[in-house]
């Protein structure tokens, strides 16, 4: 009885000294609670990604049960298979290429799901994405210039 009271204790103990050194940042994950307090956010993971993408085509084309459900694996498939791409040792002009037919096969998947009309909404989500993307691309290469004048 003894010896579980003091496994018992010592197991406490050891819990506690873990959450008081992760409290004040000196556990092995000190740098890391350090670069999260600093405000840097974490990527989103691919499924948080996808999840996105399909909360806002959900809304955009007013998608059925059906077509979210093959739309989601149309695009899964595509990030699959370009995560996995990105890893490949060939060349860049030949990882360039394929995935610029990666996308383009995911694009028909995707367009012959939809209705003539949805279609349309598709188009314009579309290119307001290119646009969006544009403008990032634009504002850091701005904030470079600035950083190296």
């Amino acid at each position: 009885m003894k010896i579980r009271f003091a496994i018992l204790i010592f197991v406490f103990g050891l819990v506690t000294a873990q959450a008081q050194m992760r409290r004040s940042g000196t556990g092995i994950n000190a740098l890391d609670q350090q670069h999260d307090m600093q405000g840097a956010a974490k990527p989103p993971s691919p499924e948080e990604q996808l999840s996105k993408t399909m909360a806002m085509l959900t809304t955009e084309l007013s998608l059925n049960g059906l077509q979210e459900a093959a739309i989601r694996n149309v695009l899964h498939d595509q990030q699959r298979k370009l995560t996995a791409l990105r890893t490949d040792s060939r060349p860049e002009a030949e990882k360039q290429e394929e995935a610029v037919q990666i996308t383009t096969k995911s694009d028909n998947d995707i367009k012959a799901l939809l209705d003539p009309d949805q279609l349309k909404k598709y188009d314009a989500f579309k290119e307001q994405m290119r646009s969006g993307k544009k403008k990032k691309k634009e504002k850091k290469k701005e904030k470079e210039r600035e950083i190296s004048e």
